[in-house]
């Protein structure tokens, strides 16, 4: 599961009618519930949880459902749950303010983002304007969450006093929308 919330699962079983359930966690980032109605659907009976997690990392957490007047009657579910990416560290060379790039060369930054799955996430750089930098990132370990960012100062700003463009890496997580993760600002001289 990869949302923090809203994960509803059915439970199917036999004989559900008039019982109550209880239901419990071995993690305390981990939020599961149920409201003990049975259900019926395609003439079979089911119970519905609903987990959620408050977990900043990813986790994996037993869930234990079981009946209220015989918690031996019990069903143990194993959830893998893969929390949100976030940007966890930066490399030592970004600038504290403007990056200033020497035109006809790139700058190279590495960045973390910690929850990063290929295969679950989008990730795109930006830029203010086309005509003062290219940007692009790659990732160089996906175990790891590390990437090189790449700004190369392809045309000197037009005011190098002031003049400057600003570059943004960007995230989208599964049914999320865009999420900006880093903004640096350029001067290309």
């Amino acid at each position: 599961m990869r949302n923090p919330t809203l994960n509803t699962y059915e439970i199917y079983g036999k004989n559900l009618s008039g019982k109550t359930f209880k239901i419990e966690t071995d993690n305390p980032e981990v939020i599961a519930e149920t409201d003990g109605q049975v259900n019926i659907k395609n003439n079979r009976q089911f119970l519905t949880i609903k987990v959620s997690s408050t977990a900043k990392d990813d986790v994996t957490s037993l869930i234990n459902l079981y009946q209220e007047d015989d918690p031996n009657q019990k069903i143990e579910i194993t959830a893998n749950i893969l929390a949100l990416p976030y940007l966890e560290k930066i490399g030592d060379n970004w600038p504290s303010s403007t990056a200033k790039i020497k035109q006809g060369t790139t700058l190279k930054l590495s960045y973390v983002i910690k929850n990063y799955k290929a295969s679950l996430d989008e990730l795109t750089t930006r830029r203010a304007d086309d005509k003062n930098i290219d940007v692009k990132t790659y990732l160089v370990n996906e175990n790891t969450g590390e990437f090189i960012w790449e700004i190369y100062g392809r045309t000197a700003q037009a005011w190098p006093g002031w003049g400057s463009t600003d570059a943004t890496i960007w995230i989208k997580s599964g049914n999320y929308d865009w999420k900006e993760l880093a903004r640096i600002n350029t001067q290309v001289k």
